[in-house]
């Protein structure tokens, strides 16, 4: 999967970025196909995965409701802050997936676009 995710890229050689993205997917695939099991003992899905993809997801879900997939970071600070979540889980969310090429952040530091 990290092979697959480095050629995506246009890269010939897997990064650790890749491996951990992979990793994270994998993790991400586990836990949907034991939803069902966590939906009847009332565990919340967001409550198994690490803070980052919990991040990841809060703004994903943000910006597929938003015209241009852009939100603002003080809107999605706000959310995370009710998620008991922090601004460093923010900021490497941010770090992770703008390495990816997933995420676009303004120079300016307010808005987050999804790509």
């Amino acid at each position: 999967m990290a092979q697959g995710l480095a050629r995506l890229r246009f890269n010939e050689e897997v990064e650790l970025i890749d491996i951990d993205e992979a990793i994270r997917l994998s993790e991400f695939s586990r836990s949907m196909i034991n939803e069902d099991f966590a939906a009847s003992n009332k565990i919340s899905f967001e409550a198994k995965t690490d803070p980052i993809s919990s991040v990841f997801l809060i703004i994903k879900d943000m910006c597929s409701t938003s015209k241009d997939k852009t939100v603002k970071l003080a809107d999605v600070e706000r959310k995370i802050a009710n998620r008991n979540l922090n601004k460093q889980n923010l900021l490497d969310c941010i770090d992770q997936y703008q390495n990816l090429n997933i995420l676009y952040v303004d120079k300016n530091m307010t808005e987050i676009t999804l790509i």
